[in-house]
């Protein structure tokens, strides 16, 4: 059973890293003005600023196009921005050029370490991204083990009761249940089956807990993203 797993989990990375990099191309466009990511920029800069001192050290898991990474480094802390997509990071090294933020490549899978020492930053961020980690909670003590025993973290997560989420849910099953609706909408599909962690706000809290980290806020309740800020826990 845990090599089929382990086999799976291969598998969903392959597909997961193919994924983004073919949305490389475009992703930026959510986070213009009219774009559906806009909001997120001020969001996670306002709350980092809110918490976090400036000059402070912050990691940016799945950075994406870096818009996010880039907002922050404006405001005057010391970015690294990291994500698996290689074509993601070509994006945001472009973009941000001067910027002098370190975007990386590198996995941000369960299985593998995050390449950097330990107690390395101060903060990190994670706009929409253990959704995409199946098992989120290793994920999570690596953030700790990288981050100080001040760190914060902010981060955005699917919120399972909303009705879009609902909607989602009955959609996924529906495409599972009737192979004549899995050929409808191949992007759809493939958003669907890789955005598949989707716990509770009790089962991210324990998960959270477990990983080294404390709830200290709470937003977004009646949004479809959840918006926590998590405070470490001493080690």
């Amino acid at each position: 059973m845990a090599s089929n797993n382990a086999a799976n989990s291969d598998d969903q990375s392959v597909i997961l890293h193919k994924y983004f990099n073919e949305a490389a191309r475009d992703w930026e466009r959510k986070y213009t003005f009219a774009g559906s990511m806009y909001w997120r920029i001020r969001k996670f800069a306002d709350a980092l600023q809110t918490r976090v001192p400036l000059h402070a050290c912050v990691l940016d898991l799945g950075c994406g196009s870096g818009d996010i990474t880039a907002a922050c480094a404006s405001r005057g802390y010391e970015m690294v921005g990291i994500d698996q997509s290689a074509e993601m990071i070509t994006r945001a090294r472009s973009r941000f050029h001067d910027l002098k933020i370190a975007f990386e490549v590198g996995s941000i899978s369960t299985k593998e370490s995050l390449p950097y020492k330990n107690d390395r930053f101060g903060s990190f961020l994670a706009s929409s991204v253990l959704e995409y980690v199946p098992e989120p909670r290793p994920c999570l003590t690596e953030l700790r083990r990288v981050c100080s025993d001040t760190a914060f973290g902010f981060l955005t997560v699917p919120n399972p009761y909303h009705p879009l989420r609902i909607i989602e849910e009955v959609e996924r099953r529906v495409r599972s249940l009737a192979p004549q609706w899995a050929r409808l909408g191949q992007s759809r599909k493939r958003y669907l089956d890789l955005s598949n962690t989707r716990l509770s706000l009790s089962g991210w809290t324990k998960a959270f807990s477990e990983g080294g980290w404390e709830v200290v806020d709470i937003q977004g309740t009646r949004t479809p993203l959840l918006f926590f800020a998590l405070k470490a826990t001493k080690s």
